[in-house]
């Protein structure tokens, strides 16, 4: 039912926020008390460094962003969509597949990849953004239903988050020597991890390589195809091993030479790796010997 949106000239109208007046009428009483025209020039000086160090908080809060960089990471709360918009064009005009990564935010250029932590369960996933949300305004990304199988987050809805990004809007990683790989499944142990690579080599007609994943809380062997130079690309292979009625488990980045998937550590969420738990360990180590050097 669409709403009338006129205004009614006689209708009181909302009132303005008085927080810039409040910002003038500081600024004023302050060079009105510590001026140089005044008898307290010597204090003029300290007054205007203590106005300095005392706005930086409401600096820090005005620059506050809902958009992340590769260089840091920005935590919000994440819902999942994908039942009723199955089919239908999103924001950037391709069809809204629910069973691919991809991802629905309001800012970050379409074709840019992210990766998103569940703050959670410690559980990462790579997805591509395509969409324009969510629509609440208290949620920082929206994603695919498959994204969402894989961070664990199908049951609870809505989850907090870190999001990261790590390609530019062409898919191609930022960091030059990286590149995305599609992993088939994980294995614990390495002879079946060897025996299962020449099984799925010979299925799909290319070579399946074994690189050491640390994304699990214990290190496992993980079959992968690739390396791929863009997400697009390892995309449309995870999607074509699929309708060969094979169950794949994610998109990961990684070097393009190495044998190693990193963990993906989190800013603030030590749970998940031990050596953030070793740094702190030893800072308190360290904090607690200059005390007691103090005091003795």
């Amino acid at each position: 039912m669409n709403r009338d949106t006129r205004i009614d000239p006689g209708a009181a109208r909302p009132a303005r926020s008085c927080r810039p007046q409040a910002f003038v009428a500081v600024i004023h009483t302050f060079f009105a008390t510590f001026g140089p025209s005044r008898r307290n020039r010597n204090f003029f000086f300290p007054a205007l460094c203590l106005l300095f160090v005392l706005s930086l908080p409401f600096a820090a809060i005005a620059s506050k962003s809902e958009t992340p960089s590769s260089s840091g990471s920005v935590q919000g709360r994440a819902s999942w969509y994908g039942t009723t918009a199955h089919g239908k064009v999103t924001a950037n005009g391709e069809i809204f597949n629910r069973y691919s990564f991809t991802a629905a935010h309001r800012s970050i250029p379409f074709g840019t990849v992210v990766r998103v932590h569940n703050l959670k369960n410690g559980r990462y996933v790579l997805v591509r953004i395509n969409d324009r949300g969510p629509q609440p305004k208290n949620r920082l990304l929206d994603v695919s239903r498959r994204a969402a199988d894989s961070l664990k987050m199908f049951t609870p809805g809505v989850v907090p988050i870190a999001v990261q990004v790590i390609s530019d809007r062409h898919g191609v990683p930022l960091e030059k020597e990286n590149a995305f790989y599609v992993v088939i499944r994980n294995e614990r142990n390495a002879l079946k991890a060897q025996a299962l690579s020449i099984r799925y080599s010979n299925k799909l007609g290319q070579p399946v390589k074994i690189l050491f994943s640390l994304q699990e809380k214990r290190p496992t062997n993980a079959l992968c195809l690739g390396p791929f130079t863009s997400f697009e690309q390892a995309q449309e292979e995870f999607s074509r091993c699929e309708e060969n009625n094979m169950r794949l488990h994610s998109i990961v980045e990684a070097s393009a030479k190495g044998r190693e998937i990193p963990r993906r550590v989190v800013p603030g969420n030590t749970v998940w790796d031990a050596a953030h738990r070793l740094t702190a360990h030893n800072v308190l180590k360290t904090v607690k010997a200059a005390v007691s050097g103090i005091f003795l």
